[in-house]
């Protein structure tokens, strides 16, 4: 069974070392793991800081995930990103999380684990849709979102220019519609022009009063 096992501080360096690989491909990694290799020098005990690998795997495939209050940062070696999808479906994500320092040449490989990982609400409980390869492989994603909008709409990005991004949108206006009875909409960031003129394109209408998310952090008034 899967399990997120601690990484003992004295074998982080050893951790930190397997991101020599390709250097400096990874080199925002490997300081990552030294900056917390030399606080935890400072000071053993940190509150709230959890380095985690996968089932104590992490020599065989560098995936660790690190944990700093509400900041996180994670990483792996693999090309399918298949340790730190499961590892991520092992996080309480309920508190939120700042992602930190997420370096375009990891990018593509853990979007599909933040993908599976980070609405595990919204998977189990909203209606959603997925699109897939010819080997089964997750390439695309749309769901509805807590406040009932269009969202977290993604398609991986060799497949994009294929019309998937569309396909989902359709299928799930067609289930909102259809079987709930709802009118529709959706929230798109200003520089998301791509998205803009996808739902332009199906009929939706701009609004132009703007939608904010804001995340706080808790604090101790003791």
């Amino acid at each position: 069974m899967d399990r997120l096992v601690p990484i003992p501080r004295e074998e982080l360096p050893v951790l930190r070392d397997l991101y020599k690989v390709d250097w400096p491909k990874h080199l925002v990694v490997y300081k990552t793991i030294n900056h917390y290799i030399l606080w935890l020098e400072i000071n053993p005990n940190i509150e709230n800081l959890h380095i985690w690998s996968l089932s104590g795997s992490w020599r065989t495939n560098g995936t660790v995930i690190i944990k700093n209050n509400f900041d996180i940062h994670f990483s792996t070696l693999e090309d399918n990103s298949e340790s730190l999808v499961r590892a991520f479906c092992l996080v309480d994500w309920r508190p939120g999380f700042l992602i930190c320092a997420l370096m375009e040449n990891q990018r593509k490989s853990v979007w599909k684990a933040i993908g599976k990982a980070n609405i595990p609400m919204s998977a189990k409980y909203n209606q959603c849709f997925g699109a897939y390869s010819s080997n089964n492989d997750l390439i695309g994603w749309i769901f509805i979102t807590t406040s009932g909008a269009i969202g977290t709409l993604h398609v991986i990005e060799e497949y994009r220019g294929r019309k998937i991004a569309q396909a989902l949108v359709v299928k799930l206006c067609q289930y909102i519609e259809q079987s709930l009875q709802l009118d529709l909409h959706v929230f798109i960031t200003h520089e998301n022009i791509p998205s803009q003129k996808l739902f332009k394109k199906l009929g939706f209408i701009e609004n132009t009063e703007q939608g904010y998310w804001i995340l706080t952090k808790p604090f101790n008034t003791t």
